[in-house]
């Protein structure tokens, strides 16, 4: 194990090396055999994190890096499995926070096979597409981060699932610093051959880097039909869903999300004269620095509203 460590923390100085460049490479070794499949990322932000050391890491099989001038190092492979939290409905990885955006297969109490979702980014979105040659997956999402951070990084952790049906990531996976404003994509796709005809399981995952000022507050003001103000709440983001009553003679409503360097973002809503509650999300940052929504349900429209 004192090799491994040594090896280790070779890699984890060549990587830190490569983050003073912005984008940091992680070992990507591929998974153990045709059975593991790639299903996604586990997001993290912070200092790139992964201690193999910390009890919850197992081996699992082996993997070999190139070094180039060094040759080819082999070692055993290190892989954090991940746990399902049954209150909660998701998977975690002990020791490593961070946010799931991954499409797993798991088996129904009567034995069919189906795919799971686990995006716990912003604007999830998830798409099917069947034809003859076979199916295509894809799931999307976004992440909110604070702008500026000094070494400070949103690392994709890669996430597979073995044969059996367990999840697990290695630490492989890239990290990214500095502005947001891109879109990381990664696919995985496997066919298979009989009878003379090829089918196709196609994936893949995108997810949207953004990089944000933390809102400070949330006003939401109602305004009536001479476009007189009628009512203003202020909200800061403290509780995940808030449930806003409009007045009967409400006519539009102006949601405006001011940030901590003091700009403001705003977006007016017109009431239509058969109602339904107005929805909006703003997203706030949580203590580790991802974005965290709050979901605002704007009143159901008052009977007799002029």
């Amino acid at each position: 194990m004192k090799r491994m460590g040594r090896r280790l923390a070779l890699l984890a100085a060549a990587a830190a090396v490569l983050a003073a460049l912005g984008t940091v490479p992680l070992a990507a070794p591929g998974p153990e055999g045709q059975a593991d499949r790639f299903v996604g990322f586990h997001v993290a932000f912070g200092a790139r994190q992964t201690p193999y050391d910390d009890g919850s890491w197992t081996e699992y099989g082996s993997q070999t890096l190139d070094t180039g001038r060094f040759g080819a190092l082999s070692f055993p492979r290190s892989v954090l499995f991940g746990v399902y939290d049954a209150e909660r409905g998701r998977y975690d990885f002990p020791g490593l926070e961070g946010r799931n955006c991954f499409l797993y297969q798991s088996v129904e109490e009567n034995g069919d096979l189906v795919n799971s979702s686990s995006v716990e980014l912003a604007h999830p979105n998830m798409a099917y597409k069947s034809t003859d040659q076979g199916e295509e997956e894809t799931i999307s999402g976004t992440v909110y981060f604070r702008a500026g951070e000094e070494e400070r990084f949103v690392t994709l952790y890669r996430v597979y699932q073995t044969e059996d049906g367990r999840l697990y990531l290695d630490g492989s996976g890239n990290s990214y610093g500095g502005a947001g404003g891109m879109t990381v994509t990664e696919h995985w796709q496997q066919s298979v051959t009989e009878n003379g005809e090829t089918h196709s399981t196609s994936f893949s995952v995108e997810v949207s880097l953004q990089d944000v000022q933390p809102l400070q507050t949330v006003t939401v003001t109602q305004y009536g039909g001479s476009d007189e103000p009628l009512a203003a709440c202020v909200l800061d983001g403290s509780r995940a869903e808030e449930s806003i009553s409009l007045l009967p003679q409400t006519q539009w409503v102006l949601v405006a999300e001011r940030d901590e360097d003091g700009g403001v973002k705003r977006t007016v809503y017109d009431l239509a004269p058969e109602g339904g509650p107005l929805m909006h999300t703003a997203w706030f940052l949580d203590e580790a620095g991802l974005g965290r929504p709050v979901f605002l349900t704007i009143g159901v429209q008052a009977e007799g509203r002029v």
